[in-house]
């Protein structure tokens, strides 16, 4: 049954790739379409703490963006479908689907308002651990003079696992930033963020010899603000982009307290024909509490990519067609708290772009 499902949702995504054919240039949509196939190495396919085990997958990604403007007013949507199926580990198969739409109005030349909403549908074709996330956000950005902008957002999100409520939080956020463009090349964003967080499992209290205790009828509650800094460069044929961004985690619940700083660079470079592409991502993180010997974090540990550097390189064969190779290495969070596990992935595709 989940095989038949995934097989429909993502044939039901690839249909959105022949949009292009239905609405015309008069009527304003633009359409950018992709399709890649790929082969990708991994030595650690389990994320495994001590025994990494290897495999090899082919991993196959739709990507449809449309877009549509009348007078004030902008519609922009996009679909990202992806299928990896692994080489003799059939429990790794899975499939992704995210779609995301964006409303925009501009009320008057310096102010723009703007709603958005976002979804993400994990599939595991073969394990109980599939999941949806989703967030709805509604955004004002406003023109300042002499080269400054500023912009508000507030949002909402949930995150809900099939099979297991224990992960599952809903809650409000909030975000802003200020701007200043130095010229037509730097961009300097400043920017901080609240989240507040309700999970579904209860919250919980330290105890003598490592024993935990259940608080009586209260949810884990959780606060997390942000701050940092991240600046943009564009020159021709080259950019880049560095970041540093700081995080604090308060909870009710013993165990879930955390900081951490995150310093992000981004460079691109053309060059004889090719792009070159790294970004480096480090983070460091702290626990109050001594966690000793296992906290579950959470179940996907793609949703804790923390410490990793990415290079790859693309050539453009033909105007539509691109072949890419990259590898990449990963120091991430596992799904317990504060133990960390590594990995590395080399991958080749080749990209149908229309």
């Amino acid at each position: 049954m989940k095989y038949a499902a995934a097989i429909f949702l993502f044939l039901l995504g690839a249909s959105l790739l022949h949009g292009q054919d239905v609405p015309n240039s008069n009527q304003g949509w633009y359409f950018n379409n992709r399709v890649q196939l790929g082969w990708e190495q991994d030595s650690n396919v389990l994320e495994d703490l001590d025994d990494p085990r290897q495999g090899r997958s082919m991993r196959l990604l739709l990507d449809a963006r449309g877009s549509r403007k009348w007078n004030r007013r902008a519609l922009h949507f996009a679909y990202r479908g992806g299928l990896q199926l692994y080489d003799r580990l059939p429990r790794e198969h899975k499939l992704i689907q995210e779609v995301e739409t964006t409303a925009l109005f501009t009320a008057r030349p310096t102010l723009q308002v703007s709603a958005q909403m976002w979804g993400r549908l994990k599939l595991f074709l073969n394990q109980e651990t599939d999941y949806a996330f989703g967030k709805g956000q509604l955004s004002l950005l406003k023109v300042l003079p002499a080269g400054f902008n500023l912009k508000t957002a507030i949002h909402v999100e949930m995150l809900d696992y099939a099979q297991s409520s224990f992960y599952n939080f809903i809650g409000p956020g909030g975000y802003g930033h200020v701007q200043y463009r130095f010229n037509r090349n730097l961009l300097a964003t400043v920017f901080a963020n609240v989240q507040w967080l309700t999970f579904n499992r209860p919250a919980y209290s330290d105890g003598p010899s490592y024993q935990v205790f259940q608080e009586p009828a209260s949810h884990q509650k959780d606060q997390l603000l942000g701050y940092g800094l991240r600046i943009e460069a564009v020159l021709p044929g080259f950019i880049a982009q560095a970041a540093y961004r700081f995080e604090n985690n308060a909870s009710n619940s013993f165990a879930y307290d955390y900081s951490r700083h995150v310093a992000e660079l981004l460079v691109g470079k053309t060059f004889a024909g090719f792009y070159l592409r790294g970004l480096l991502t480090l983070q460091k993180k702290a626990y109050p509490d001594d966690l000793v010997p296992f906290w579950p974090l959470q179940l996907d540990t793609e949703r804790e990519e923390n410490n990793y550097v990415v290079v790859d390189l693309s050539r453009a064969l033909t105007p539509a067609f691109d072949l890419m190779v990259r590898a990449a290495w990963y120091r991430n969070e596992s799904i317990w708290a504060n133990l960390y596990y590594q990995k590395t992935l080399l991958t080749l595709s080749g990209e149908y772009h229309f």
